[in-house]
């Protein structure tokens, strides 16, 4: 088995993306307590999953800051979006997502690109494709400039866990460009590395210490709850299934 130095020293793991974190859709998530980005400045947020259940609304990933305000990016009903809700909740809103129909026990690869200061800030691609541009208020998203803790698959206000797979995250302190996007989609085990601040992989996870190792060199480990890692028959790719 590889070590933890290796993957860092080589930044490529063989046999391709064959592992993924189970959450169990009702008490399993990863926290990364450091703040990884600031939210009023451009930033992209990347990763592999593959749904149990599409019902209602199930968060991918979640960014907190003071009072409880964050923005979460999730499915509902098939459908990826980008739920803003600031506290007190006077402001709480859906930017919907993907014209493409997600389906339960399939894989995606979903990209979230927010761009504060430009007049169209929000971008999200599924399979490399883009489907949905929409326009936040910046000022809300100043909220949350406290540190940040980013969390995958944490319930907030109006929503639930996730239940399913994710195999892969990535973030980003810059936005990616859309061959930046099908690159790293074709290329799992060698994702670009230029403002790569968060890297969680799964088959880097370990379970016996509930952590899972930051790939990117930048320590931004996160602490694992209830999730459990498993082994795929067939490698990550976008419609293949378990």
């Amino acid at each position: 088995m590889l070590t933890l130095q290796d993957l860092l020293r080589t930044r490529t793991i063989q046999p391709q993306l064959n592992k993924a974190m189970y959450f169990n859709g009702t008490n399993a998530y990863i926290v990364v307590p450091t703040q990884l980005i600031d939210v009023r400045k451009p930033f992209s947020v990347m990763g592999w999953f593959n749904p149990s259940d599409i019902i209602g609304d199930r968060t991918l990933f979640e960014f907190y800051g003071a009072t409880n305000s964050r923005v979460r990016f999730a499915i509902r009903n098939g459908n990826t979006a980008i739920n803003e809700i600031f506290s007190p909740i006077t402001y709480n809103r859906f930017l919907w997502g993907s014209i493409k129909q997600i389906y339960v026990r399939e894989w995606h690869h979903f990209v979230a690109i927010v761009n504060p200061t430009g007049s169209t800030n929000n971008y999200q691609y599924i399979d490399g494709v883009l489907q949905f541009t929409g326009i936040s208020d910046p000022t809300k998203w100043y909220q949350l400039s406290q540190p940040i803790k980013f969390t995958i698959a944490y319930p907030a206000y109006y929503c639930t866990w996730w239940y399913g797979l994710i195999a892969q995250v990535l973030v980003y302190s810059r936005l990616l460009s859309a061959s930046e996007i099908i690159y790293n989609m074709l290329n799992p085990n060698n994702p670009i590395k230029d403002n790569l601040v968060l890297w969680l992989d799964a088959r880097v996870c370990d379970t016996s210490k509930n952590i899972c190792w930051d790939l990117s060199g930048n320590n931004n480990h996160g602490t694992m709850y209830n999730v459990q890692i498993v082994s795929l028959s067939n490698p990550v790719r976008v419609g293949g299934s378990l």
